[in-house]
């Protein structure tokens, strides 16, 4: 691109903005009467400039980029008008908002509509071909981009350019629509329904620097061992469970980082060491995790999460014998997190449905009864450069669990578990290491973990230590 038309066409559309941001609707927008003092364009260096831009956006692919599917069309199909020669420019410039540069020439005008029609004026016919290309292009702009950015002279502008450069390619272009995109979402006023009435809040902002949202995606392995049980008894063994290894893929494929939504699955592999019976130990599958989770509200550093889960048992009775832990945990919950740049806080409030499931010892049938489970915890910390230093605490209070068979039979009423641990996490934008403990502080009766029938989620036996590696994505 010369020097001469380089600068005639960023005086075309950055010193429009001196006159208005873009182009606006005029009045009810009747086209009828807005093109009073106009007439169709049939032929001529305007109408043959039209089918050289057609052509310059099928061989760049332009229907490919996302927000440019109707530009082509818009250029190819858009109805040409040139004004008639007894219309004054100041008369011109009281129709809207035009393509003018800085000695206030006046180019063209289109409303930011589709199917709207591009409106020239005497100015534009002593353009060359490259100019007038442009100027098809730019004007279409103003009707084919999504509304967020259609009006945006600036973005029009810079996509213009990138569309007509010598050095123009795909990649260029898809690159220069996508930051206006972006920039225009990350602005964006959400829309309340105020007793039928639409109303504007206040912009939505970015999540904040450390939120998980920023790279919601992940693929990891988890390893837990857990500590001994406190429950003793020579009817009613807890779960010779040693350690459980898990590998996870949560990935968020619908939404940007401000709707981010998706599922994820856990699948787990558990050690089984000697119990009471000296039994040998061995390894099988755990649970199977599924899980949704979706992103409510955010501002501020503020973000609103909801989520579900569900984690099935996959352990065959065999597995199972000596355990109480062979029922299915449906759950839900929400996650209420402040982040700033150098601490957190987060709030989870839980709530597990209750279920129940039964095995074989023996002879004997045993059935084990577990209530709803409603879980508070609140987790803290701090970052340092690429540490995250915190812990959290939580209580869970589960309903009455039951355990009965033949002549044994054992009933806790409500429980009470109450634990906290520390967590230290080092992490990179696409890369993480995570230390982890969970322990018992406090319980009803001889309560601890296996109670709760969560071993996915909250283990075995009094706590357990563990090691996370995650990539983000």
């Amino acid at each position: 691109m010369n020097k001469k038309w380089k600068g005639i066409l960023i005086l075309l559309t950055l010193f429009s903005q001196s006159v208005l941001a873009g182009p606006t609707v005029v009045g009810n927008g009747d086209d009828g009467t807005d093109l009073e003092g106009f007439e169709k364009l049939e032929s001529g260096n305007i109408v043959d400039a039209r089918s050289v831009a057609v052509k310059k956006l099928n061989e760049m692919n332009v229907k490919a980029v996302p927000g440019l599917g109707n530009l082509t069309a818009e250029v190819e199909k858009a109805e040409l008008y040139i004004t008639r020669k007894d219309i004054p420019t100041a008369k011109l410039m009281e129709l809207g908002a035009f393509t003018n540069d800085s000695q206030g020439l006046v180019y063209a005008r289109t409303f930011p509509r589709a199917h709207a029609p591009t409106r020239f004026f005497p100015a534009a016919k002593n353009l060359d071909q490259k100019q007038l290309v442009s100027l098809h292009i730019h004007e279409a702009l103003h009707r084919a981009l999504p509304t967020s950015i259609r009006e945006d002279e600036v973005a029009a502008s810079e996509i213009t350019l990138a569309i007509t450069s010598p050095n123009s390619s795909f990649d260029r272009i898809n690159e220069t629509v996508q930051k206006f995109i972006k920039k225009a979402e990350a602005s964006r006023p959400v829309a309340l329904n105020n007793g039928g009435a639409v109303v504007t809040s206040r912009p939505v902002i970015k999540p904040a620097k450390h939120s998980r949202l920023n790279h919601p995606s992940k693929v990891g392995i988890t390893y837990k061992n857990f500590s001994h049980p406190k429950f003793d008894s020579t009817e009613m063994t807890s779960i010779p469970l040693t350690s459980m290894t898990s590998i996870s893929s949560h990935l968020y494929p619908f939404g940007g980082s401000l709707e981010a939504l998706g599922v994820g699955i856990d699948a787990s592999i558990i050690k089984k060491g000697v119990n009471i019976k000296e039994e040998e130990d061995g390894t099988f599958m755990g649970p199977l995790g599924l899980s949704a989770r979706m992103l409510l509200w955010t501002t501020k550093g503020f973000d609103i999460e909801a989520y579900g889960r569900v984690d099935l048992n996959t352990m065959s009775n065999e597995e199972l014998q000596e355990s109480l832990l062979g029922r299915d945990i449906t759950k839900i919950g929400m996650t209420f997190a402040k982040r700033s740049s150098f601490f957190y806080v987060e709030n989870d409030l839980e709530y597990t449905l209750p279920s129940e499931t039964s095995q074989k010892i023996g002879n004997i049938d045993y059935t084990y009864e577990f209530g709803s489970i409603t879980t508070a915890r609140v987790k803290m910390g701090g970052y340092y450069k690429a540490f995250n230093l915190g812990g959290f605490m939580e209580m869970h209070l589960a309903d009455n669990f039951k355990a009965r068979g033949g002549a044994f039979e054992y009933e806790t009423g409500r429980n009470r578990v109450v634990s906290a641990g520390p967590e230290i996490e080092w992490r990179s934008e696409q890369f993480g290491v995570r230390l982890f403990g969970k322990f018992l502080l406090d319980s009803t009766q001889n309560t601890d973990f296996d109670f709760l029938g969560d071993l996915m989620g909250q283990g075995v036996g009094q706590g357990n230590i563990g090691l996370q590696i995650n990539f983000f994505l």
